[in-house]
């Protein structure tokens, strides 16, 4: 966890954030002690941003604060979570993204966003708890068949329970306004909680080429065959289908027929997006 000392007063850890926000400049928050060995520069984080909660980009972490800076300790707020184990953004993309967004004037949080791939950014869900006085309330109340009551008694067998999954259960119209009462009446908390998806890998084909076909199979290849199975070799035997097309000026068809003949296997491969793939950097 790289860690700037230099101008600080304290020991206490903080974070600067990148907000996907069209604004420039990034913002502090104090890292709770149950956080400090998982934050690293390139994590996701939930923090508080007035009454929203959203996902920011660590890119800087020192200890203490630069009072120079014009920061006060009692106005910095704390993260709620770090969203990521190992830092999905590694220092070639905060280096590329930070020059992107001072070259086009635009907020680095944003085009942190804008870099990775798409279904990867975490949303944030708020999940429901219920509390000792719900559970007190809900033993006082057992044979209630009230909204409430059956509302209670499902998050006291389904914790951190979201909304989206309460209107599954109940279809009430009156649901979301149960629940308001609830946790006003301290029956039960909500928290924010990130909810990072998963990307889904491009699925795409590929070309392998394979010793010896069919012994059955004498026919001489055609001009176009051989075309693939020289272009292969060059290639080290095996390349994506839409890359052997390109490269050997060909159509699908002989790769089709060397298949049927054995002398080349048509898979299909996962091919997960490098953000950087594109890009060159600059030195």
């Amino acid at each position: 966890m790289p860690v700037d000392h230099e101008n600080t007063t304290d020991e206490q850890l903080y974070v600067e954030a990148a907000l996907p926000l069209p604004i420039r400049r990034t913002f502090t928050y104090r890292v709770p002690n149950r956080y400090g060995d998982e934050i690293w520069l390139g994590s996701r984080l939930l923090v508080p941003f007035g009454k929203r909660t959203l996902t920011g980009y660590a890119v800087a972490i020192h200890r203490g604060l630069d009072h120079d800076a014009g920061v006060a300790a009692d106005s910095v707020k704390d993260i709620i979570e770090v969203i990521d184990n190992d830092p999905l953004i590694n220092a070639e993309i905060l280096d590329l993204t930070l020059w992107t967004a001072d070259y086009y004037a635009a907020s680095w949080g944003e085009v942190l966003k804008a870099s990775l791939p798409a279904g990867i950014n975490a949303t944030v869900e708020r999940v429901y708890r219920i509390t000792a006085s719900g559970r007190e309330r809900l033993e006082e109340e057992r044979d209630s068949t009230r909204l409430s009551q059956r509302l209670l008694q499902y998050l006291s067998e389904n914790p951190e329970t979201t909304i989206r999954r309460l209107a599954r259960e109940f279809t009430e119209r009156s649901l979301k306004g149960a629940v308001r009462e609830l946790e006003r009446d301290g029956l039960i908390n909500a928290a924010d909680q990130a909810v990072a998806t998963k990307v889904k890998p491009k699925l795409r084909k590929a070309v392998r080429l394979l010793d010896g076909g069919s012994p059955a199979d004498t026919k001489p290849l055609s001009e176009m065959q051989q075309k693939v199975v020289d272009t292969l070799k060059v290639a080290g035997g095996e390349m994506l289908f839409t890359d052997l097309l390109e490269k050997a000026d060909i159509g699908a068809s002989p790769i089709s027929t060397l298949a049927r003949r054995g002398l080349l296997e048509i898979s299909v491969q996962e091919v997960r997006p490098d953000p950087l793939e594109p890009a060159e950097l600059l030195s």
